[in-house]
């Protein structure tokens, strides 16, 4: 019962048009005082407009685009060295880098939340429940001694159910 009063509330949260906070932001962006919006941070945005650059300008491979961030000895968003495909992927077809109009964010959020936003500004997108997660229990004998393990499953849900938070405009030319 509280998992699902957390999950509707966390839901209302998002039809609001406020972010509904997690450990992490999208890298570029920082959780803003409340922690139910973003703020762009400026000196991680500019990697990722490079990132966009090197990819959509000079028509780089994602795997030279790593490559080059690696040997400028350049931090992935966690800290390590290594930059993999799969990270700088979610940077390119991720919606919160997108720039979208006000019309085309309008017709995305609910009539409250378009009410708020500036007409003549542009926004990302920030997607919220785009999979369904369960978690449960699962006990397994060895040796006749019982072992407690968490288990987490991820479902999608259909693109009809998902809900868009516009954030600030990440300056990213389409």
């Amino acid at each position: 019962m509280i998992a699902d009063r957390m999950c509707r509330g966390k839901r209302s949260k998002a039809k609001q048009g406020k972010l509904v906070g997690s450990p992490q932001s999208d890298y570029g962006f920082r959780y803003n005082g409340a922690r139910d919006g973003y703020e762009v941070d400026e000196l991680r945005m500019a990697l990722v407009r490079r990132v966009f650059r090197m990819v959509g300008v000079e028509g780089m491979s994602l795997n030279a685009v790593g490559k080059r961030l690696e040997t400028e000895g350049i931090p992935t968003p966690r800290g390590g060295r290594i930059w993999n495909r799969p990270t700088l992927r979610k940077f390119i077809l991720s919606d919160v880098y997108l720039r979208h109009s006000y019309e085309e964010v309008a017709r995305i959020v609910g009539e409250e939340v378009a009410a708020k936003l500036d007409p003549t500004a542009h926004y990302g997108i920030s997607w919220y429940g785009k999979q369904r997660h369960t978690h449960s229990r699962e006990v397994r004998v060895k040796d006749g001694k019982k072992t407690y393990s968490r288990v987490k499953k991820s479902v999608d849900v259909s693109r009809e159910e998902w809900i868009g938070v516009p954030v600030p405009d990440p300056r990213i030319p389409r």
